[in-house]
């Protein structure tokens, strides 16, 4: 069967890929909604799941019973591949700010170097 492309981050899903898809994209939300150090997985768990609106338990079953799945309910599957094209698209653009600020940094410190100034 043919494979559907989802977004322009989510990567096309097919049939036979539908699970592993899915798991791919809540494990890599769950780390994006992850705080670091004092936090936890299941706090993590809970801010996405209530961002995308997909049940948390839902989630869980993802991360701890993944063998038993054998297909995603389509609601599901589109929550998922939204949330995820919008931390990657959230992620671009402050990749983008990053490459920006980068460059005028750059070009303030060429143009002290022409002014035989500059960092030592």
């Amino acid at each position: 069967m043919r494979a559907i492309p989802v977004s322009e981050f989510a990567k096309s899903v097919s049939p036979d890929n539908v699970v592993e898809t899915a798991t791919f994209w809540s494990e890599e939300m769950q780390k994006a909604f992850f705080r670091g150090l004092g936090d936890t997985r299941d706090a993590a768990r809970s801010r996405l799941a209530r961002e995308i609106g997909v049940p948390e338990s839902y989630l869980k079953r993802l991360r701890y019973k993944v063998r038993d799945l054998s297909d995603i309910p389509g609601s599901i599957l589109i929550r998922l591949a939204i949330g995820y094209d919008r931390i990657c698209v959230s992620a671009e653009r402050k990749a983008e700010a990053m490459r920006a600020q980068r460059a005028e940094i750059r070009d303030q410190n060429a143009s002290l170097q022409e002014l035989g100034g500059g960092c030592h």
